[in-house]
């Protein structure tokens, strides 16, 4: 079975000739395959199998292709499944139905096996690559989450007090005196000191750490 590239792949056709060469194509390759007479059944059967790439013709009875591509990318569920819609079609009509349907690729009929199996693997690849840089992708969200809850917690304070939440930099409540860059850290910053003010030693309100936390794993919850 080729690594990396999601499993199964459902086949959506009613063309059994053409299910029949794609599929046994496929299986060659060492992908495991399933497939759908109609793009009801073909519903039905991606809800049950979550099948990571789906290949469907445009046209099915029931429910087209476009509309078997819109249902499933509406899925939160698999908003990450890869769609390829197949079609003999060509023209400005279906290119809108395309981008509607919210599928990945549009394969143009005729064409040969070694276009699907190029197609898969792009697939692969990228699989492989959001797979290396989802790690990066969750830091990155987690330090803006933070950043966001630093600066709701300068509105918080500031706004009701009539104070500018631009300028100037952050103080201590309690002594007045300016906090430093790196004592102005989300949540870090609080650890280190240990819920003290660096200069007057009072506590800082368990408040603007809570805020900052809250906001960062909001925003890792969105990926």
């Amino acid at each position: 079975m080729p690594e990396s590239l999601p499993q199964p792949i459902l086949i959506v056709d009613s063309d059994e000739q053409s299910v029949d060469h794609i599929s046994s194509g496929l299986k060659a390759n060492g992908y495991l395959v399933i497939t759908a007479p109609d793009g009801y059944d073909g519903y039905v059967r991606a809800k049950k199998e979550a099948p990571k790439v789906i290949i469907a013709n445009d046209l099915l009875p029931y429910v087209s292709g476009f509309k078997l591509s819109k249902l499933i990318k509406c899925d939160d569920r698999h908003t990450d499944t890869k769609i390829i819609i197949m079609s003999n079609t060509t023209g400005s009509a279906i290119d809108k139905m395309f981008k509607q349907s919210n599928a990945d690729k549009m394969l143009e009929k005729p064409f040969q096996l070694k276009d699907i199996m190029e197609l898969l693997e792009k697939i692969k690849n990228w699989t492989m690559i959001a797979k290396e840089l989802y790690p990066f992708i969750q830091a990155y969200a987690l330090i803006i989450g933070l950043a966001v809850g630093s600066f709701l917690n300068v509105i918080i304070y500031r706004l009701p007090n009539n104070k500018s939440i631009v300028k100037p930099r952050s103080k201590c409540t309690k002594c007045d005196s300016q906090i430093a860059w790196y004592d102005n850290m989300p949540v870090l910053s609080y650890i280190a000191l240990l819920g003290k003010c660096r200069k007057c030693k009072n506590p800082i309100s368990i408040r603007y750490p809570l805020i900052e936390f809250i906001c960062g794993m909001m925003t890792l919850m969105l990926l």
